[in-house]
This record gives C-alpha cells, sequence and structure tokens, in this order.
C-alpha cells in the first residue's frame, strides 16, 4: 500500500498529479509522466529519487514500514487568486476558499 503526504510548495509554472497501480506510483508533471515501483523496499527511508523524464522531482522521501509505503512529496499550487474585474464577490470567494484549503499539508492513501 501507498500513502502519499504532499506538501504545498507556490509554483505558477508546473502541476503534478500522483496515482498508484500497486506499489508502483505515477507520478505526472506537467502532462509527463515517470513511474517509481516501490516493491523492492524493505523497512527504511529512500531519498535519492532520479527521473530522465520530468522537468522538477517532486518526490522527497520513501520510507517503507510494515507493508505501507509512505511517500512525502511536493503538491504545487498556484499563486494566491486575483479578483477579476467581472468577477462576482461569492465567484471570487470560492476561488479565494480553494486556494485557501489547497496550502494544507495532506495525506491519502493510493
Amino acid at each position: 500500500m501507498i500513502k502519499l503526504k504532499t506538501y504545498p510548495q507556490h509554483s505558477d509554472r508546473f502541476s503534478v498529479s500522483y496515482g498508484a497501480v500497486g506499489s508502483v506510483l505515477k507520478v505526472t508533471v506537467d502532462g509527463i509522466t515517470d513511474e517509481f515501483d516501490f516493491a523492492g523496499i524493505v523497512d527504511g527511508v529512500v531519498s535519492d529519487f532520479a527521473s530522465d523524464a520530468l522537468p522538477v522531482m517532486p518526490l522527497v522521501t520513501a520510507k517503507a514500514t510494515e507493508g505501507t509505503v509512505l511517500v512525502t512529496a511536493v503538491e504545487f499550487i498556484p499563486g494566491r487568486p486575483v479578483r477579476g474585474t467581472e468577477e462576482s464577490k461569492e465567484g471570487y470567494q470560492a476561488r479565494l476558499d480553494s486556494w485557501i484549503a489547497s496550502q494544507q499539508v495532506k495525506e491519502v492513501t493510493l
């Protein structure tokens, strides 16, 4: 099982998404995908990730304990939204609330 813990980092340049099939974590940065297979990890920590495909490496660490791999990674988020001249106050507030929520550390099971 893979658990993913993401920490927000401001970036107007990159976007990232994560998915998993079994022990393989799929990382997509700006539409380019690479896969990281954690099947061979025994109890311990890995932090030397490399990818020839991804423009930037969002993975920080992977810690294996008792059959679970906890991956720590970056979640790229855009800058604070600016209210458009024709945008309603409610519409802007909804976008702002969503952006504020994106500032939180998240942990999910993939």
